[in-house]
């Protein structure tokens, strides 16, 4: 048996699969025991997440995101489904903007493999990723209220004279560096 190994709850230790997920708080003991998710000493149940738990998660997701449309329609809300935008995304990604000359693919990538929606942690939207959530707020306000608020501009944020204090698109640090090193202080191929 090659690492991982996860403690099953239903069936003890055994291989991660694809469908596996490790979570975060795995990251602590993996940085720092490197038998962690050996076969002698599996990942433990409390830090992964199988199959089966996935889809009850998804499941839970998609009954409070129907809860919250049902609400909102009730009400009169705007409805801005954040979920929904994401999972588009993860599946297909979005089409490039083009803006002033420049042209941004937005797609599900981290920013140091050629994307810039999703930050380094793969749970937080970089620069681009919230640009693209406050305008697909907009859009919905827009909708709603029959309004013409201007979109924010991937460019001129992303391509534009910086702001001062901030470090200029063309000058910062090389990302593939910096994955490269979280990799190495959070190996999974051990």
């Amino acid at each position: 048996i090659v690492f991982p190994v996860i403690t099953d709850a239903a069936t003890g230790p055994r291989q991660a699969t694809a469908n596996d997920y490790i979570l975060l708080p795995a990251a602590t003991t993996l940085a720092i025991d490197p038998t962690y998710g050996g076969p002698t000493n599996p990942i433990s149940d409390a830090h992964t997440l199988d199959a089966t738990e996935v889809a009850d998660l998804q499941a839970r997701v998609t009954a409070i995101n129907t809860a919250i449309a049902t609400q909102a329609t009730a009400i009169g809300a705007t409805l801005f489904d954040a979920y929904a935008i994401f999972g588009s995304l993860a599946s297909f990604g979005i089409a490039p903007v083009t803006e002033g000359g420049n042209e941004v693919g937005l797609n599900a990538l981290f920013v140091s493999d050629g994307g810039v929606v999703m930050s380094l942690d793969g749970v937080h939207p970089a620069t681009a990723g919230y640009i693209l959530l406050a305008n697909r707020v907009i859009d919905a306000l827009n909708a709603d209220f029959v309004a013409d608020i201007p979109h924010i501009s991937y460019s001129g944020v992303l391509f534009g004279k910086p702001a001062m204090g901030k470090i200029p698109f063309d000058r910062m640090p090389d990302f593939t560096q910096v994955q490269q090193r979280l990799m190495e202080i959070y190996r999974v191929d051990r």
